[in-house]
């Protein structure tokens, strides 16, 4: 009866795995129909190289542009900069004599300031004095009055100085005509709203606009229109470009409200790239490209580059292109746009809770004799958890069921299958014959991937459940990472410490766990296994922490050459606990049981949970792209073996230098 159960419960689970892999099919379509990479670069960077060598800027930007460059960005001018170089000359003015209001019934400009105070501007170029104009009817309301060259605001020049009137009308041609694209960068302003918002968004566009990264630490519209900004944005064409880590304000409510349908930008700050080596700065950008989803480089050029520094620059963009280009998966170079927006539908959202429900009642079959008021309580939860994915919450809520308790049924199928075949006695006093240990490694390869395929499952319902464009792009993220990790490792610790099978029914289940908890309770403290405690502990906080979208410890710089070289290696690294730890731990332990040697194969079992959890954790972050994360667990998996059989081959060498010492 209980084996029929279970086969219609795995029926239920594949019947399940379908929409998942339609949505994942989806998303793998998806990603791959957008390579598109824009390299960027910084146009006063760019026009300061050209004074300082003496080139044409034009001629700079054209070799870049052969370099693989495809952008770049433009700060909106504002008036003080303008000072700066000359163009704007102040003069500032008193009032005009008459009759002067009081300063309480005085209207007011912004920030307190009486309307009679003014400035006057010298500014003998026609055309910047019509951008301050246009600049002060859009984001201030004031018609400035106009004289020759003078122009008399009502507003103090220390407020005044900020605005930003702009963009250079040459500027932009030159960029255009080396075949480059004006990536705008502007400024948001005081008081913005819909209106002003409206028709900032359609001066960018007249001036040819079309991907913006804002300048500045906040977005245009903070704090009270960013929604509007969105679809302001959207109805004129224009592309957001979200600075990762850049932290703006308001980027987030702007993400969100274009709901994923705008481009990431990643760029390395001044400060780190004094510290950083060119051939460190093109493998951060690849990976960026290659494993979050970043369609934008903005890449600031070389601090003391060395002479001549534009050929040295030139072949630091050549690398990077030639570097996304080259390597696989395969970059274009070309204007970035955001990924095609895509999601699963409710129905199969709710089929995929139903896979949830049936592998939440396989676990309990495996786990615990189940009956009663708990089995109406888990086919409660099965009704929910096929309800619960119409909402997004319920989404998370069943994402995170599966994705937590995936990696413990295979736990649970591996027990049952080892407590069958080999039982629980323990042959430590007999020796194990010589190479016993890899070739059992090497029979158990086939249980080792088994368990692999039932953790994948539990990454397919995370993908199916969460996957959309707004996951792609960081909008979404699974929030239950390190509880799903904390809590299968304790879960499958718990049924190895405590026995804890449905084997023999309720009454023998109880007395198991009940016998396995009074021997550890009464278990001598030794100093070893307290220090072998507190070292678990340390182990499992560090996992923790470096686990989740914005993990809270770094990495070491070795270990960042040693990702370095196998990304060389295998175009996608395995991850260093799966590979490591993790899997060669899970292949050994099945080994040592199957040699019937529980007392060190349960404890690698326990261990072996880090790679099978890690599994579903792979998938668990949606910028990464689909494909990679495949082969984040496909190259961990057949390294785990090789690991795991150098690992054995060091054991038995081992063992039988140990036994001929004893002899």
């Amino acid at each position: 009866m209980r084996a029929k159960t279970r086969l219609v419960l795995w029926v239920l689970v594949g019947v399940g795995i379908l929409p998942a892999l339609w949505v994942a099919s989806k998303r793998w379509k998806v990603e791959a129909a957008n390579h598109r990479v824009e390299i960027v670069l910084d146009w006063e960077e760019v026009r300061s190289l050209a004074d300082e060598t003496g080139a044409p800027v034009d001629q700079v930007l054209r070799r870049f542009y052969q370099a693989g460059a495809r952008g770049v960005a433009i700060n909106e001018d504002t008036l003080g900069e303008m000072q700066t170089i000359g163009a704007v000359e102040v003069a500032p003015e008193p009032a005009s004599t008459g009759r002067r209001r009081s300063r309480r019934s005085a209207p007011v400009l912004s920030e307190g300031l009486p309307a009679e105070m003014t400035t006057v501007l010298r500014i003998p170029n026609g055309a910047l004095r019509a951008r301050l104009e246009a600049a002060l009817k859009l984001k201030w309301r004031v018609t400035p009055s106009i004289s020759d060259e003078d122009v008399t605001v009502r507003a103090a020049w220390p407020e005044l100085s900020g605005l930003g009137v702009g963009f250079a009308d040459d500027v932009i041609a030159l960029v255009r005509g080396a075949h480059m694209e004006p990536v705008l960068r502007p400024a948001n302003f005081l008081g913005a709203n819909p209106e002003s918002i409206r028709g900032q968004a359609e001066s960018l566009k007249m001036a040819g606009g079309r991907l913006i990264v804002f300048g500045g630490d906040q977005v245009l519209g903070y704090p009270g229109s960013v929604k509007e900004t969105a679809d302001i944005l959207t109805a004129n064409g224009l592309v957001y470009g979200q600075i990762e880590l850049g932290k703006q304000k308001g980027e987030e409510n702007l993400a969100a409200a274009l709901k994923g349908e705008f481009v990431r930008v990643h760029s390395i700050n001044p400060v780190e790239m004094s510290r950083m080596g060119p051939s460190d700065a093109v493998d951060r950008f690849v990976r960026a490209a290659q494993e979050r989803n970043i369609r934008c480089l903005y890449v600031r050029l070389l601090p003391g580059a060395p002479v001549p520094p534009v050929n040295a620059n030139v072949q630091y963009i050549n690398q990077i292109a030639n570097a996304l280009t080259d390597d696989r998966p395969s970059m274009t170079l070309n204007f970035a746009v955001p990924f095609t927006p895509y999601e699963s539908k409710a129905a199969m959202r709710c089929l995929m809770g139903l896979g949830v429900a049936a592998a939440t009642l396989l676990v309990a079959t495996y786990v615990w004799p189940v009956s009663g008021l708990p089995m109406v309580a888990l086919l409660l939860l099965g009704v929910l958890d096929v309800a619960l994915p119409l909402k997004d919450i319920g989404r998370q809520i069943v994402a995170l069921q599966g994705a937590l308790l995936m990696p413990v049924l295979a736990f649970a199928v591996l027990r049952d299958a080892l407590d069958r075949r080999y039982g629980a006695r323990d042959g430590a006093g007999q020796p194990l014959p010589k190479g016993a240990l890899w070739r059992a490694v090497l029979r158990q390869i086939p249980a080792y991937l088994s368990m692999s395929a039932i953790s994948v499952i539990g990454a397919l319902f995370v993908v199916g459940l969460l996957s959309s464009v707004q996951g792609s792009v960081k909008v979404t993220e699974f929030r239950g990472i390190k509880l799903q990790q904390a809590g299968a490792i304790l879960i499958v610790l718990l049924i190895f410490a405590l026995d804890i099978s449905s084997r023999g029914g309720l009454r023998a289940a109880k007395a198991r766990v009940q016998r396995r908890a009074v021997e550890i309770w009464n278990q001598p403290l030794m100093v070893g296994g307290l220090l072998a405690a507190i070292v678990g502990l340390a182990a499992f906080a560090f996992l923790l922490a470096r686990s989740g979208n914005d993990p809270g410890v770094g990495v070491s710089s070795v270990e960042l050459r040693v990702r370095a070289i196998l990304d060389h290696l295998l175009v996608v690294r395995p991850r260093t606990k799966d590979f490591l730890i993790g899997n060669p731990a899970l292949l050994l332990g099945i080994a040592l049981v199957s040699l019937r040697r529980p007392k060190w194969g349960i404890p690698l079992l326990v261990i072996g949970a880090i790679g099978q959890v890690s599994i579903v954790n792979t998938f668990c972050h949606f910028h990464t792209p689909l494909m990679i994360s495949v082969l984040h667990v496909f190259n961990g998996l057949w390294t785990g073996v090789l690991v795991a059989l150098v690992y054995a081959f060091v054991a038995d060498r081992m063992q039988s230098r140990a036994s001929g010492a004893i002899r």
